[in-house]
């Protein structure tokens, strides 16, 4: 089973094999660009764990 891992820049990416035999592990969601989506996925109960900044943070937690 190859559990390599690829880097460039700004993205990361790992082997299916490699996600497949680990344990669900949140992805960091964070910034402007970001926080649609994580805001979707919060509302719409899509994550049950999420790794962001004290910025987005706190701004989900602001949102009536």
């Amino acid at each position: 089973m190859s559990t390599r891992a690829w880097a460039s820049g700004r993205s990361a990416s790992l082997s299916t094999n490699c996600v497949r035999s680990r344990a669900a592990s949140p992805p960091p969601a964070a910034g402007e660009r970001k926080y649609t989506a994580v805001r979707a996925a919060v509302r719409g109960c899509w994550i049950t764990v999420l790794i962001t900044d004290i910025t987005t943070a706190r701004r989900l937690l602001d949102e009536p």
